[in-house]
């Protein structure tokens, strides 16, 4: 298990974080066509290019999240391993799973504070 997480760790977080560059790059030579063409101007309007940058900051927030996420089973498997008695583990897996959520929760609120704001 711990190996699987090493290389989510690694592997996975290189393929999405190079992703999420693509897509910022791609977003920015469609902002920079679209300024000069006419018929693209028609097409591409503001609205788009919004909606594009925001789902562009979730797949870095969700990939964000994710390393946490990965971080945390990789701590819970280090606890697991090190720890001799069961109801250490125990409490020390349950502070890191709270720990967890709330890095999860953050995001979300930012994101909806945002929306608010920008509506």
């Amino acid at each position: 298990m711990r190996t699987r997480v090493s290389c989510l760790q690694s592997r996975g977080l290189s393929i999405l974080n190079e992703s999420s560059q693509l897509c910022s790059n791609l977003l920015e030579l469609v902002k920079g066509k679209a300024g000069q063409l006419p018929e693209a101007k028609q097409e591409l309007d503001g609205q788009f290019f919004v909606e594009s940058e925001m789902k562009v900051q979730g797949i870095n927030r969700g990939t964000e999240s994710f390393a946490r996420s990965l971080q945390t089973m990789s701590g819970l498997l280090h606890e697991k391993s090190s720890l001799s008695t069961p109801k250490l583990a125990s409490k020390s897996a349950r502070m890191l799973m709270h720990q967890h959520i709330q890095m999860i929760k953050r995001p979300r609120l930012v994101a909806a504070e945002y929306v608010l704001r920008h509506s």
